[in-house]
Order: C-alpha cells, then sequence, then structure tokens
C-alpha cells in the first residue's frame, strides 16, 4: 500500500511540467560562510542566517521526531541563500552586465565581464513601449594593431596551435 502511494506522488511530480530546479553551485563565486555573506549583503535581519544547530544530535532515527526544531533553521538557510544569490546577480548585472548562471567561478564572470566592457558599449534603445539597454560592438579604428605572422597551410597551423601548451606565447618578437 505504502508503494503505490509513493508511485502514484512521483506519477503527479513528473505530470507536472512548469516546475524545474537549477542547481548551481555558489561556493565557486563567494567562499566565505553563508552567516558571513548574508551579513555582507546588508540582508534585513529576518532573512538572515539563524545560530548554529547542533548537526550531531540528528541521526538517522531521531530526526522525524526533532523535525520542529530543524525545520525553521534549514527554511531560513534557504531563504539568506536565495536573498545572497539575488543580491549578488543584481550586482553583477549591474558592474559587468553578466550573471552567476552563464558562469561557473568568479573569475569565469570577471573575464567574461571584463570583455563586454571592453569590446561593447552600453546604448539605451528606445522601442515603441518601453526603453531597454542593450551591448552594442565598439566600432575600433585597425590601426597600430600588432600583425600575428603565422603559416598559409591550414593543417601546419593546426599543428601548430595543438603542440602551445600553456602559457603566454609570442613567438620570434623583435
Amino acid at each position: 500500500m505504502d508503494l503505490q502511494k509513493k508511485w502514484k506522488r512521483q506519477k503527479e511530480i513528473k505530470g507536472n511540467y512548469l516546475q524545474h530546479i537549477n542547481f548551481t553551485c555558489s561556493y565557486q563565486h563567494e567562499s566565505s560562510s553563508l552567516a558571513a555573506w548574508g551579513n555582507s549583503s546588508n540582508l534585513p535581519a529576518n532573512l538572515r542566517k539563524m545560530a548554529d544547530v547542533d548537526i550531531a544530535k540528528y541521526t538517522q532515527d531521531n530526526w522525524e521526531e526533532l523535525r520542529d526544531e530543524l525545520e525553521p533553521y534549514a527554511k531560513r538557510d534557504t531563504l539568506c541563500l536565495g536573498a545572497c544569490l539575488i543580491k549578488y546577480n543584481q550586482v553583477m548585472k549591474e558592474v559587468v552586465n553578466q550573471n552567476m548562471s552563464n558562469n561557473l567561478t568568479a573569475p569565469s564572470l570577471s573575464l567574461k565581464g571584463w570583455y563586454y566592457l571592453y569590446h561593447y558599449d552600453k546604448e539605451m534603445v528606445e522601442e515603441e513601449w518601453y526603453e531597454t539597454t542593450r551591448m552594442v560592438a565598439k566600432h575600433t579604428e585597425k590601426e597600430n594593431i600588432e600583425k600575428v605572422y603565422s603559416h598559409p597551410n591550414p593543417f601546419i597551423r593546426n599543428f601548430i596551435r595543438r603542440s602551445i601548451k600553456g602559457g603566454r606565447v609570442s613567438a620570434n618578437r623583435k
């Protein structure tokens, strides 16, 4: 009887196509504790992390009995993390026009942000019913660009590219 209820519940969950969950590792972007991140983000007191709970007293045998103690702590942790991620994404959108969902780590986010800020200009666009900002490629003049000489044969060029391993390479500078 128990298995039938469980199967029915799983069937109901699978039938709901409007819900989806994206898992993102925020520790690659902010490596401090959740309490410190909440405090530095200036979150309101009702969204900040609660005092730590002694995790050692919760076991597989007694967690359901102690659920009333654990549930508010887990909910507040989730709210704090969600609020921190929202605030972080807002700041990154303003600063580098990127968000963390497309970048696994903070360095990759900053590199992509630097690329867009260096190669693109923000431009206000007035549509019929709203104003928006979009990134438009900068028009650069082809002056003072250092020429890079390579082999004309594409197979040799490919071999040269594959043979370079790491580091910054500048061949035959004079």
